[in-house]
């Protein structure tokens, strides 16, 4: 009955997860687009995105909060048993990934001549990330 329990908590753990990383699977998408209007698909000539950038911040801010929560879910499935714990082992790399992604897109914002190409190099490796977690979790899930 126990284990049956924490096979169920573990899961909701799991889905929780894949949550926020479709919400941020979504701000990868949002940001590509700020990224894109801001500079002209076809041009290479990136201009400045400074933190004066209202809808950059914004998105920025959002995706640490995504990321803050999964770490979080990650602290909870490491208390539950060892399915939940292999899961949370698995996906833990990623999301620690997501979030020098965040750090670096902060610290970015922060320098007045970054250009957008920076940003635009940092959401593509976020993408990747993303990508790779919901993938793990989607495995995670079917395995409970």
């Amino acid at each position: 009955m126990a284990y049956a329990q924490a096979n169920q908590n573990c899961k909701d753990i799991a889905k929780k997860m894949m949550d926020n990383d479709i919400k941020i699977q979504k701000i990868h998408g949002q940001m590509k687009h700020v990224i894109d209007a801001a500079t002209g698909k076809e041009s290479q000539n990136y201009p400045r995105i400074d933190r004066f950038n209202r809808h950059v911040n914004i998105l920025i801010h959002n995706l640490g909060s995504r990321v803050g929560i999964m770490q979080g879910l990650i602290e909870e499935a490491n208390q539950q048993g060892n399915n939940c714990q292999k899961m949370a082992k698995k996906i833990s790399g990623k999301v620690n990934t997501m979030q020098e992604i965040y750090v670096n897109m902060v610290l970015s914002l922060q320098n007045p001549n970054t250009s957008g190409s920076k940003l635009s190099e940092l959401n593509k490796d976020l993408e990747q990330q993303a990508n790779g977690a919901n993938s793990d979790l989607e495995n995670a899930v079917k395995s409970f």
